[in-house]
């Protein structure tokens, strides 16, 4: 009888993530989108959108996707969430480099050398060696609204770190909300440009039809959600296409 229920509560596992980054499999749609991010002329690229609508995911997918020995990137996700101070960046970015060590050893790169290192200095460096390699960095920075306060404190630091992200020999993906739009007003008496020029906006909306019905339907898992069409019309309606509140009224009816 036990084993029987364990068997059943794996049947009825959940197929829905809430409030947790996907990638992968679990990734739904944007696939025009990734390819305007990894693609674009310009390479310093920022990625709006409100909360919730799949930024953190997003940036994990590029990341998946450019992780591949044969591709011309090699990414690093750098989150600035709860950071403050240039120290708490620089030491944020050496954190994540550590978790991407293999990565960067594959390319004769000693992460462990960066140790201390402010993140000017380290971003740098990872350009000019991967360059050197025929490779490209992609830089994928998450809760770029930090560097508002940042900005108002240490001004000329994070005018060299708009320096360092718009060098074209690496591509930068950052994502925020609207509210980093504040940094242009708090940068507009530097004498170079404001942070956000040169920067190209990309919008993140709700998922396109099929891709949100395919969520619905987790029709990229192995076992599919079977929904009757009118049922997907209706979760469609009151979510908006938004993937969060997609999972979520999905989770809660399953």
């Amino acid at each position: 009888q036990a084993q029987s229920r364990r068997v059943n509560a794996n049947a009825m596992r959940i197929p829905y993530n809430v409030g947790r980054w996907v990638r992968g499999s679990n990734h739904y749609g944007r696939q025009r989108l990734i390819d305007y991010l990894l693609n674009a002329p310009d390479s310093a690229l920022w990625l709006v959108g409100t909360r919730r609508m799949g930024k953190t995911s997003l940036l994990r997918q590029l990341e998946l996707l450019t992780s591949a020995p044969e591709s011309s990137y090699v990414p690093l996700f750098w989150d600035l969430q709860g950071c403050q101070t240039p120290r708490d960046l620089s030491d944020e970015l050496f954190f994540t480099l550590e978790d991407a060590a293999e990565r960067f050893a594959a390319q004769g790169i000693e992460v462990a050398a960066f140790a201390g290192q402010d993140a000017l200095i380290i971003l740098r460096t990872l350009t000019r060696a991967l360059h050197e390699r025929h490779k490209k960095l992609l830089v994928l920075i998450d809760e770029a609204e930090v560097l508002i306060d940042v900005a108002r404190a240490e001004p000329a630091w994070v005018g060299r770190l708009r320096r360092a992200l718009r060098d074209n020999r690496l591509r930068t993906v950052m994502t925020s909300t609207q509210l980093l739009a504040q940094l242009n007003p708090l940068s507009s008496q530097w004498a170079t440009s404001p942070f956000l020029f040169g920067f190209t906006l990309a919008n993140l909306s709700k998922l396109e039809d099929e891709a949100a019905r395919a969520l619905v339907r987790q029709t990229q898992s192995g076992q599919p959600v079977a929904a009757a069409d009118g049922v997907v019309d209706d979760i469609l309606v009151h979510t908006n296409g938004q993937p969060y509140l997609i999972q979520y009224l999905c989770q809660r009816l399953f």
